[in-house]
Protein backbone atom coordinates (compact mmCIF):
# COMPACT_ATOMS: atom_id res chain seq x y z
CA UNK A 1 0.00 0.00 0.00
CA UNK A 2 2.97 2.59 0.55
CA UNK A 3 4.26 1.37 -2.64
CA UNK A 4 1.23 2.48 -4.06
CA UNK A 5 1.08 5.63 -2.39
CA UNK A 6 4.45 6.58 -3.49
CA UNK A 7 3.89 6.15 -6.70
CA UNK A 8 -0.13 7.92 -6.67
CA UNK A 9 2.07 11.31 -5.95
CA UNK A 10 4.38 11.97 -9.12
CA UNK A 11 1.26 11.07 -11.21
CA UNK A 12 -1.20 13.59 -9.37
CA UNK A 13 1.47 16.19 -10.14
CA UNK A 14 1.54 14.93 -13.61
CA UNK A 15 -2.30 15.12 -13.92
CA UNK A 16 -1.76 18.39 -12.23
CA UNK A 17 0.34 19.65 -15.04
CA UNK A 18 -1.56 18.23 -17.82
CA UNK A 19 -4.61 20.17 -16.66
CA UNK A 20 -2.76 23.22 -16.61
CA UNK A 21 -1.54 22.82 -20.04
CA UNK A 22 -4.40 23.64 -21.65
CA UNK A 23 -4.59 27.04 -19.91
CA UNK A 24 -1.85 28.81 -21.09
CA UNK A 25 -1.47 32.78 -20.48
CA UNK A 26 -2.37 34.35 -23.90
CA UNK A 27 -1.60 37.87 -25.01
CA UNK A 28 -4.98 38.60 -24.81
CA UNK A 29 -5.47 37.44 -21.31
CA UNK A 30 -2.16 39.23 -20.37
CA UNK A 31 -3.46 42.95 -21.54
CA UNK A 32 -6.97 41.97 -19.91
CA UNK A 33 -5.60 41.63 -16.60
CA UNK A 34 -3.31 44.49 -17.04
CA UNK A 35 -5.85 47.17 -18.32
CA UNK A 36 -7.91 46.60 -14.45
CA UNK A 37 -3.99 45.92 -12.74
CA UNK A 38 -1.80 48.52 -13.59
CA UNK A 39 -4.81 51.27 -14.07
CA UNK A 40 -3.86 53.00 -10.97
CA UNK A 41 -0.14 52.84 -11.77
CA UNK A 42 -0.76 54.22 -15.03
CA UNK A 43 -2.75 57.05 -13.90
CA UNK A 44 -0.12 58.19 -12.32
CA UNK A 45 2.58 57.69 -14.31
CA UNK A 46 0.41 59.42 -16.70
CA UNK A 47 -0.18 62.57 -14.64
CA UNK A 48 2.98 65.12 -14.68
CA UNK A 49 4.14 66.85 -11.35
CA UNK A 50 2.26 64.58 -9.50
CA UNK A 51 2.60 66.58 -6.02
CA UNK A 52 1.56 69.52 -7.81
CA UNK A 53 -2.00 68.72 -7.86
CA UNK A 54 -2.31 69.54 -4.44
CA UNK A 55 -1.85 73.55 -5.62
CA UNK A 56 -4.80 75.11 -6.06
CA UNK A 57 -4.03 76.35 -9.56
CA UNK A 58 -4.26 72.33 -10.35
CA UNK A 59 -7.25 71.88 -9.16
CA UNK A 60 -9.09 70.89 -11.58
CA UNK A 61 -6.92 68.72 -13.24
CA UNK A 62 -6.70 66.23 -10.14
CA UNK A 63 -8.39 63.39 -11.54
CA UNK A 64 -6.92 63.79 -15.24
CA UNK A 65 -4.52 62.69 -17.14
CA UNK A 66 -2.32 63.52 -19.93
CA UNK A 67 -3.69 61.23 -22.46
CA UNK A 68 -5.92 57.64 -22.82
CA UNK A 69 -3.21 54.42 -22.36
CA UNK A 70 -3.89 51.01 -23.88
CA UNK A 71 -1.56 47.94 -23.07
CA UNK A 72 0.39 46.04 -25.47
CA UNK A 73 2.04 42.95 -24.64
CA UNK A 74 4.67 42.17 -26.71
CA UNK A 75 5.64 38.63 -25.56
CA UNK A 76 4.92 35.89 -23.00
CA UNK A 77 7.48 33.74 -21.45
CA UNK A 78 6.36 30.20 -19.54
CA UNK A 79 8.61 29.96 -16.41
CA UNK A 80 6.50 26.91 -15.42
CA UNK A 81 2.88 25.72 -15.93
CA UNK A 82 1.70 28.03 -13.23
CA UNK A 83 3.67 31.13 -13.86
CA UNK A 84 4.41 32.97 -16.74
CA UNK A 85 6.14 36.73 -17.04
CA UNK A 86 4.75 38.94 -19.94
CA UNK A 87 6.63 41.82 -21.47
CA UNK A 88 4.54 44.95 -22.23
CA UNK A 89 3.95 48.79 -21.95
CA UNK A 90 1.26 51.32 -22.79
CA UNK A 91 0.85 53.06 -25.30
CA UNK A 92 -1.41 56.41 -25.85
CA UNK A 93 -1.84 59.73 -27.66
CA UNK A 94 -1.07 63.02 -25.68
CA UNK A 95 -4.68 64.94 -24.71
CA UNK A 96 -3.84 68.22 -26.00
CA UNK A 97 -6.58 70.10 -24.27
CA UNK A 98 -5.03 68.29 -21.13
CA UNK A 99 -1.34 69.89 -22.24
CA UNK A 100 -2.79 73.61 -22.40
CA UNK A 101 -4.82 73.38 -19.18
CA UNK A 102 -1.66 72.17 -17.35
CA UNK A 103 0.37 74.79 -18.72
CA UNK A 104 -1.69 77.54 -18.10
CA UNK A 105 -2.08 76.17 -14.48
CA UNK A 106 1.45 76.18 -13.95
CA UNK A 107 2.25 79.74 -15.17
CA UNK A 108 -0.59 81.09 -12.34
CA UNK A 109 1.41 79.05 -10.02
CA UNK A 110 4.82 80.41 -11.23
CA UNK A 111 3.07 83.94 -10.95
CA UNK A 112 2.08 83.22 -7.71
CA UNK A 113 5.64 81.42 -6.36
CA UNK A 114 7.26 84.83 -7.28
CA UNK A 115 5.21 87.17 -4.93
CA UNK A 116 5.85 85.00 -1.92
CA UNK A 117 8.41 87.16 0.65
CA UNK A 118 10.87 85.31 1.88
CA UNK A 119 12.57 84.61 5.44
CA UNK A 120 16.05 85.22 6.05
CA UNK A 121 18.47 83.84 7.84
CA UNK A 122 22.49 82.62 7.75
CA UNK A 123 23.24 79.61 6.32
CA UNK A 124 26.61 79.83 8.43
CA UNK A 125 25.74 78.50 12.41
CA UNK A 126 25.71 80.93 14.67
CA UNK A 127 26.29 84.21 12.54
CA UNK A 128 24.10 86.81 13.38
CA UNK A 129 21.87 87.64 10.29
CA UNK A 130 23.65 91.01 10.02
CA UNK A 131 26.94 89.87 9.94
CA UNK A 132 26.17 87.16 7.39
CA UNK A 133 28.04 86.99 3.91
CA UNK A 134 25.71 88.02 1.02
CA UNK A 135 26.93 84.35 -0.58
CA UNK A 136 25.68 82.62 2.70
CA UNK A 137 22.74 84.39 3.02
CA UNK A 138 19.92 81.62 3.45
CA UNK A 139 15.76 83.15 1.50
CA UNK A 140 12.81 80.35 2.77
CA UNK A 141 9.81 81.02 0.40
CA UNK A 142 6.83 79.08 1.89
CA UNK A 143 3.93 78.07 0.05
CA UNK A 144 0.67 78.91 2.04
CA UNK A 145 -1.16 76.64 -0.11
CA UNK A 146 0.55 73.38 1.01
CA UNK A 147 3.76 74.54 3.00
CA UNK A 148 6.26 73.57 0.97
CA UNK A 149 9.54 75.64 1.01
CA UNK A 150 11.80 76.76 -1.76
CA UNK A 151 14.90 77.27 -0.57
CA UNK A 152 17.69 79.41 -2.18
CA UNK A 153 21.84 80.69 -0.65
CA UNK A 154 22.77 83.97 -1.77
CA UNK A 155 20.36 84.81 -3.93
CA UNK A 156 16.94 85.81 -3.32
CA UNK A 157 15.17 85.21 -6.81
CA UNK A 158 12.98 82.30 -6.29
CA UNK A 159 13.48 81.14 -9.23
CA UNK A 160 17.30 79.77 -8.44
CA UNK A 161 15.40 77.22 -5.87
CA UNK A 162 15.92 73.33 -6.66
CA UNK A 163 12.30 72.90 -6.24
CA UNK A 164 11.76 75.57 -9.10
CA UNK A 165 14.41 74.10 -11.29
CA UNK A 166 12.59 70.65 -10.73
CA UNK A 167 9.15 72.37 -11.83
CA UNK A 168 11.18 73.79 -15.40
CA UNK A 169 12.13 70.01 -15.88
CA UNK A 170 8.29 68.82 -15.69
CA UNK A 171 7.45 71.63 -17.92
CA UNK A 172 10.05 70.35 -20.35
CA UNK A 173 9.17 66.89 -20.02
CA UNK A 174 5.58 67.46 -20.76
CA UNK A 175 6.15 69.74 -23.47
CA UNK A 176 8.34 67.45 -25.01
CA UNK A 177 5.84 64.34 -25.03
CA UNK A 178 2.96 67.48 -26.37
CA UNK A 179 5.31 67.74 -28.93
CA UNK A 180 5.61 63.89 -29.92
CA UNK A 181 1.81 63.84 -29.58
CA UNK A 182 2.39 59.84 -28.76
CA UNK A 183 3.27 58.69 -24.65
CA UNK A 184 4.40 55.25 -23.59
CA UNK A 185 5.66 53.67 -20.86
CA UNK A 186 9.28 51.48 -20.61
CA UNK A 187 9.16 48.12 -21.22
CA UNK A 188 7.90 45.97 -18.14
CA UNK A 189 7.73 42.73 -17.32
CA UNK A 190 4.39 41.67 -15.62
CA UNK A 191 4.40 38.28 -13.54
CA UNK A 192 1.04 36.18 -13.72
CA UNK A 193 0.37 32.66 -11.65
CA UNK A 194 -2.33 30.47 -12.36
CA UNK A 195 -4.89 29.88 -9.77
CA UNK A 196 -8.37 27.44 -9.91
CA UNK A 197 -9.87 30.51 -11.19
CA UNK A 198 -7.74 31.21 -13.82
CA UNK A 199 -4.88 33.85 -14.30
CA UNK A 200 -4.00 36.24 -11.90
CA UNK A 201 -1.48 39.26 -11.93
CA UNK A 202 0.45 39.16 -9.07
CA UNK A 203 2.97 42.12 -10.25
CA UNK A 204 2.89 44.84 -12.55
CA UNK A 205 6.62 45.44 -12.85
CA UNK A 206 5.62 49.32 -13.84
CA UNK A 207 8.09 51.80 -11.73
Amino acid sequence: MRRMALLAIPLLVLFQQLAYAGEALTRSKAEELLDKGADASLSQWCRPGPELMRKPEFATLKDKQCGRMKVVVSGIRTLSPTEAVAEWMAVGEVDKAFAQQWFAAMQKFQDRLVTLSPKQSCHVPMIPLRDCPNNQMLYEFRDPSDGLVYITIGDSDIRQSGAWGDHEITKQALAHLAAKGKIHTPTSSATFQLWDDGWRLVKTGLQ
